[in-house]
């Protein structure tokens, strides 16, 4: 069984991002935080107005 659901479901937390509080439940939502949040990466652009996001679902929805 993946690693990550097992301790989402155990009430344990994979670990806290180096540069703030923020302790996510899955390996990969660190990454992804680190990255739109502390380094501001954000390739996600809408083609109608200046909006920018980090995901492509974010977009997705702003767009809808």
């Amino acid at each position: 069984m993946d690693q990550d659901y097992v301790s989402s479901h155990k009430g344990k937390k994979s670990q806290q991002c180096p540069h703030c509080y923020y302790v996510p439940s899955r390996k990969d939502s660190l990454k992804q935080h680190i990255n739109s949040v502390h380094q501001g990466k954000k390739p996600h652009q809408c083609t109608i107005c200046d909006y920018v996001c980090s995901q492509k679902f974010t977009l997705t929805q702003h767009i809808n």
